[in-house]
């Protein structure tokens, strides 16, 4: 199958090559190249893509069990208990994810519905610093990595401080349990459902005020300095956002179009000097005039050794070639001179730096264009939510009430989760004004405002008349153009209906369950009368 690159500069941006090439340079799928820099700088004419292998010893493939087995040799290893659970890296891989980029990320990369809070009930790490990805590539001990258990002495004494910290919490949240008064409460009444789950929920609140107590004690004994490093810490990003940012900026000092391509002297611009390439072309330039220089002061030897060696060299390169030849199928490009043209060609293509600009763009971002979190923020025409707990589209709404535009969400994630439903959507706006307008009126009926005199006692009725509207053309122009601006002809009039919540099916089916309950009790009175008689 072959891709072809867009043609025009206004579709490079949708450039499907370029988005492979991403895709393959952020997984390491490339085989000759592992890094930007060498991606950038290669002279190839194509790129190749590595073999499939396997992951483990043999033909097949990794499985989950050989990684768990992994995970508790590590961890039992550096001093932890032996019942640790694959379940603590996927709790801090959250946390880490939560810290960089905010809670909903986190609820993303957990693939948690956006509606619920099980991250901030289960996953949110309070106290908990450890660097699991450090213990998991034996970052530990024995490695240029700086994380927190290099600080660690002996491993007994790290497993006895580890498992008299768990007994210690564990003593204190069982103690808690047992005499709290909702438990003694379930215990009296005889409930055993009631008493685990009043105990699990119990359970659940101790710890995370255990730890938050622990973190606030930990803020009080820190120093400014410790405060100023550890923000530091977790704060830095990797080397790679460095590394893209350099090149970035060196790619917009060039100038995009097609009179700056050309020096003084009107001959084209290197572009791959700004990339380091200019140094390594001087060098094969004085390394020719070096050779040059060779041959002028060996003008006098003797013709015939050098045919010998020519012909010796000759020899030495078919046994090569027929070496090659036995070996697996390459593809290799000759440097010969009119290739030689095509990639000074390329170079100087005034196509390349807005290419290489978008292809750094593409490797910069972050967040995708979805229908819901900040996709669909930005297409509302909300910003940066970050501190913001009221609602701007509200606030802006005249049909909205009084009540609901001042409404304070407390939190960026309520706020958000506020906009990810259908609340401001072009149909639940245009139901606001004409359940206003039929409130102003006094008939209460619901008008057509699009030209048209009819009028409906239901709005359904009127909705459907607007979208079956072809029947009458004198104002049909007009309609279809107010139809236009009110956006009913937009992708998100009619927003995708967000899955049912499993709290909304549970409900529906234990009254589905106390119906069929009924009626059987009914049909039973029924029979029971109808043999009584």
């Amino acid at each position: 199958m072959t891709v072809t690159s867009a043609k025009s500069d206004k579709n490079l941006p949708l450039n499907l090559p370029h988005r492979l090439l991403v895709i393959l340079l952020r997984r390491g799928y490339l085989k000759d190249h592992a890094k930007l820099e060498s991606l950038l700088t290669g002279t190839e004419h194509r790129i190749r893509i590595k073999h499939q292998k396997s992951l483990y010893i043999g033909t097949k493939p990794l499985t989950t069990s050989v990684i768990t087995v992994y995970m508790k040799r590590r961890t039992t290893w550096l001093g932890y208990p032996l019942d640790c659970t694959f379940y603590c890296w996927r709790r801090r891989a959250a946390t880490l994810v939560q810290r960089a980029a905010g809670t909903d990320r986190a609820r993303q990369f957990l693939n948690h519905k956006p509606c619920t809070f099980t991250y901030e009930d289960y996953y949110e790490e309070g106290l908990d610093d450890l660097d699991v990805f450090d213990v998991m590539f034996d970052g530990g001990y024995g490695s240029d990595n700086t994380g927190i258990l290099q600080n660690v002495g002996a491993v007994a004494l790290h497993r006895t401080n580890l498992v008299k910290k768990c007994v210690d919490r564990e003593r204190t949240i069982k103690s808690y349990v047992d005499h709290h008064p909702y438990v003694i409460k379930a215990v009296n009444m005889g409930g055993r459902k009631d008493i685990l789950s009043n105990r699990a929920r119990i359970r659940r609140r101790a710890l995370a005020a255990l730890l938050m107590e622990e973190k606030e004690l930990q803020k009080h004994n820190m120093t400014r300095d410790e405060l100023r490093e550890r923000l530091v810490a977790l704060r830095k990003k990797p080397r790679i956002f460095e590394m893209i940012n350099q090149c970035l900026q060196r790619v917009e000092m060039l100038d995009f179009s097609l009179e700056d391509t050309t020096d003084k002297a009107g001959d084209l611009i290197d572009l791959m000097d700004c990339f380091g390439m200019g140094e390594l072309d001087d060098k094969d330039e004085e390394d020719n005039e070096d050779e040059d220089n060779e041959d002028e002061d060996n003008e006098d030897e003797d013709n015939e050794d050098e045919d010998n060696e020519n012909e010796d060299e000759e020899m030495s390169e078919e046994e090569n070639n027929e070496d090659e030849d036995k070996e697996d199928i390459k593809v290799n490009i000759d440097r010969d001179e009119d290739q030689d043209e095509e990639t000074n060609i390329l170079r100087t293509d005034p196509r390349w730096p807005r290419m290489v600009n978008i292809f750094m763009e593409m490797l910069l971002e972050f967040e995708n264009e979805t229908t819901n979190g900040a996709g669909k923020c930005a297409a509302m025409g909300v910003g940066n939510l970050q501190g913001v707990t009221t609602c701007s589209l509200c606030a802006a709404d005249p049909y909205v009430p009084g009540d609901r535009k001042k409404h304070d969400y407390g939190r960026t994630a309520k706020l958000k989760e506020h906009l990810r439903t259908n609340y401001h959507s072009g149909k639940e706006k245009f139901r606001r004004r004409m359940n206003g307008l039929a409130q102003e009126s006094d008939d209460k009926r619901f008008t057509c405002p699009y030209g048209c005199e009819c009028s409906y006692g239901q709005l359904s009725h009127l909705m459907k008349h607007i979208r079956d509207a072809s029947e009458k053309a004198k104002y049909q122009g007009d309609l279809e153009d107010r139809k236009h601006e009110d956006g009913w002809y937009k992708s998100d009039c009619d927003p995708p209906q967000l899955p049912e919540s499993q709290a909304v099916i549970t409900a529906r089916n234990r009254k589905k369950k106390a119906d069929r309950q009924e009626n059987g009790d009914e049909d039973e009175m029924v029979a029971a009368i109808a043999r009584s008689c």
